[in-house]
């Protein structure tokens, strides 16, 4: 009588199917196991998630002339009505407070944007998973591909606000090098620009916040993947 295979082995011959799963004994290593290759395989589909982000852009605005340029329009609009009206309000110079306004907005609609998509990233593919075997990772990626998308149309109109008002951070402004993967690390689990210069107890606390984001993102993944698809 053949002797019944260990998890180890069943796991690496049943592949992404989430019923197999289910028959594997899915104890916490099988768990652990597909979720890491559910997150390779993602990642090697980087491609795709890019295609799949600017494709949602591009149909948002196929109506349009200007198409996604409408982002930057708009944004601008809104930091410049707003920048006029707050500053006159709270009596502050214009100069020192719509770099501030522009910059602030521009990332906190960022922010508030991949938070909210994050939480029907697969809701919205509900078609895809049904019909179609990808990793589940793919449409966290493809999330975070449309949203900084967005942000680097947006972003346009922060520099343009530095350079037309003469303002430039100087040398800190080289903290947005290490800042920008660290938030791209962290929209990806969900999913340190603003202030003067960030002491150590800052990117200390960000890089604690970003691993237990990533950890907790990882139990949680590892655990429900498999019924992701029956859920959606």
């Amino acid at each position: 009588m053949k002797a019944p295979l260990d998890t180890a082995s069943r796991t690496a011959d049943l592949g992404q199917s989430p019923i197999q799963e289910f028959s594997a004994g899915m104890s916490p290593a099988a768990r652990r196991n597909f979720a890491a290759i559910d997150i390779r395989d993602g990642l090697a589909l980087w491609r795709l998630a890019w295609s799949l982000g600017w494709m949602d852009i591009r149909l948002r605005y196929r109506g349009s002339v200007l198409g996604p340029f409408w982002l930057t329009i708009s944004t601008a609009t809104m930091v410049a009505a707003l920048g006029l009206l707050y500053s006159r309000l709270f009596n502050m110079e214009l100069r020192d407070y719509l770099p501030f306004l522009a910059l602030s907005q521009v990332l906190w609609t960022f922010l508030a944007t991949l938070v909210g998509d994050s939480g029907t990233v697969f809701t919205d593919a509900e078609a895809v998973i049904r019909s179609v075997r990808l990793p589940f990772f793919l449409f966290a990626a493809r999330i975070l591909v449309r949203n900084v998308l967005v942000l680097g149309h947006n972003i346009v109109v922060v520099a343009a606000v530095f350079a037309l008002l003469g303002v430039w951070p100087g040398a800190r402004a080289l903290e947005i090098l290490p800042a920008l993967p660290l938030w791209i690390v962290d929209a990806l689990a969900l999913a340190l620009l603003l202030g003067g210069h960030a002491p150590l107890s800052v990117w200390a606390g960000a890089l604690g916040f970003s691993a237990i984001l990533c950890a907790t993102s990882w139990i949680f993944f590892a655990r429900a993947r498999a019924r992701i698809a029956f859920w959606v």
